[in-house]
């Protein structure tokens, strides 16, 4: 029953009648701005900024979550470098003179565009320094594990 609370001479009156007691009661401010769905999240707790922070997972995954990241070991090799950067880094000067105040974004996509477009031939360069790079690494990896026996334990 909606008329509960009210005083028996409000029960069924229409929402123009004033109340007997002289008080008129306010209606409901018409909501403004965005709808709840499209209101901004919350900022995050600081606990969860600072581990996110120590372990640098910025961005990205849901809010409370903690993204776990790889230790990196002092004196391992550093990974191989695949094709793709290898052609990035030979092009990205050229677009940076051709786009003078573009920021890394939009440069790389249309490094990455022009990567696609390139036919075997063109890529074949790249994937050999890629591979051997790939065989630098294997060789540095071995001698480091050899002389590092504690990370077998």
């Amino acid at each position: 029953m909606a008329d509960r609370g009210w005083p028996p001479e409000m029960r069924g009156a229409s929402p123009a009648a004033a109340p007997p007691h002289g008080r008129t009661i306010p209606a409901a401010p018409a909501p403004r701005g965005p709808s709840a769905a499209q209101q901004p999240r919350p900022s995050p707790s600081p606990s969860v900024v600072s581990l996110r922070g120590r372990l640098g997972g910025g961005r990205g995954g849901a809010v409370g979550k903690v993204r776990r990241t790889k230790r990196k070991i002092d004196g391992a090799p550093k990974h191989p470098t695949s094709a793709f950067l290898y052609y990035l880094c030979e092009v990205r000067p050229q677009y940076t003179a051709r786009f003078p105040g573009s920021t890394v974004g939009p440069i790389s996509k249309l490094i990455a565009n022009d990567w696609r477009q390139l036919g075997d031939s063109e890529r074949a360069v790249y994937f050999r320094k890629a591979e051997a790079d790939k065989q630098r690494y294997k060789a540095e990896l071995e001698i480091w594990l050899r002389g590092n026996p504690s990370l077998y334990e």
